[in-house]
């Protein structure tokens, strides 16, 4: 599945009327190509400006979901329901409705301003009742580095709203192009995109792109464990009784799965029967250890 980099400067276009999302956007947008400034900017001028109905010499956006900066950048755009944070895209809330509503979509990009370190941004991802945020990652710029068990000096980490830092899945890196690109998953209501640099740095930076998806998307790349329920009030535990899993097998995975996993989790699976008789069976289809 192909995504769309600012510094591309292609575009692929939007083919219809309706809401699309971040897991299926290759497959509902058109085969051809636009060659432009960036992912929401045709042109850097001669379109009239919003902000300014006298001039035309403002950028020009793409005709679905793009909306100009304004005053402050006149010669770009952004995703409609966006656009008020051209020139600063950190410390903000990115609601789901909201983003629908101006745009017709429920995914977007999140680039980060060039920060110099120690600084930090936080992204608020609101998805609304029944959905979940999914995170892919594609650059990484002077943001800590691996000591070989943990991020040490900055870091980039996704928690929901039932976690605290430290918790949720989290990368680190000097210079990284992330290629696939790392997967992170929230399922559980809002969830918040931590980027922290704890140390100097002169440009630290990242992009990522975002959906809010349906909690009941056949087609979105988060597993979706079968049979078993979630033990309220803790992290990642998870109850699987026998009645549960007659018809078919009860499917479970780690949390975020085939995201990366968080960090310092200890996650339960209880697996339960109600027969002294009844046996249980467990196959694994895919198991990734870290090497120590």
């Amino acid at each position: 599945m192909n995504w769309f980099h600012s510094e591309g400067k292609k575009w692929i276009r939007y083919v219809n009327d309706e809401p699309i999302t971040f897991n299926d956007m290759a497959a509902r947008f058109a085969s051809y190509y636009y060659y432009q400034v960036d992912l929401w900017t045709q042109e850097s001028q001669g379109c009239r400006c919003n902000h300014d109905s006298v001039r035309t010499d403002c950028a020009c956006c793409v005709p679905q979901g793009g909306c100009q900066c304004g005053a402050l950048a006149p010669n770009r755009c952004a995703q409609c329901g966006l656009e008020q944070h051209c020139t600063n895209m950190c410390n903000i809330t990115i609601k789901a409705d909201i983003l629908l509503a101006r745009s017709n979509m429920t995914f977007g990009q999140i680039k980060s301003p060039a920060l110099s370190g120690p600084n930090s941004c936080w992204y608020t991802l609101d998805p609304g009742r029944d959905k979940r945020v999914e995170l892919q990652v594609y650059r990484l710029i002077n943001a800590g580095r691996f000591n070989g068990s943990n991020c040490v000096s900055g870091y980039l980490e996704l928690i929901d709203s039932f976690g605290g830092q430290g918790i949720g899945p989290r990368i680190c890196g000097p210079d990284e192009r992330l290629t696939p690109p790392v997967v992170m998953f929230a399922d559980r209501e809002s969830a918040m995109l931590n980027f922290r640099i704890e140390e100097t740095t002169s440009r630290s930076q990242f992009l990522a792109y975002f959906s809010f998806t349906s909690l009941t998307n056949a087609h979105g790349l988060m597993f979706k464990p079968k049979g078993g329920r979630r033990i309220e009030h803790t992290a990642c535990d998870w109850l699987y009784q026998d009645f549960s899993c007659k018809k078919n097998s009860c499917t479970l995975a780690s949390p975020g799965f085939p995201g990366i996993y968080g960090t310092n989790l200890y996650c339960k699976y209880y697996i339960t029967t109600s027969s002294a008789n009844t046996k249980v069976r467990i196959q694994f289809q895919t198991l990734s250890l870290p090497l120590k």
